[in-house]
């Protein structure tokens, strides 16, 4: 990939309201990754930001493809 650049973004993994697991949301973010040709690495680093557990992610790959990526990820967990 040319021109990548890094990005890091924490993703919300366990929702206090139980609507869904870590396992679903990784799978999903997996499967939206590819669709945007995205490389992502997960760095097992949380957080709790009072909703619930957050995962950070490095996230690479071209500018547009990464905010269409984190777009799509939002829209879909959230």
């Amino acid at each position: 990939m040319t021109d990548e650049i890094m990005v890091e973004e924490y993703f919300l993994m366990e929702p206090d309201n139980g609507h869904y697991n870590r396992e679903y949301a990784i799978k999903l973010i997996e499967e939206i990754a590819e669709q945007y040709e995205v490389i992502i690495t997960q760095t097992h680093e949380t957080r709790d930001a009072g909703h619930g557990q957050e995962e950070l992610f490095v996230i690479q790959g071209l500018p547009d493809n990464i905010n269409c990526f984190i777009s799509a990820v939002n829209d879909a967990l959230y």
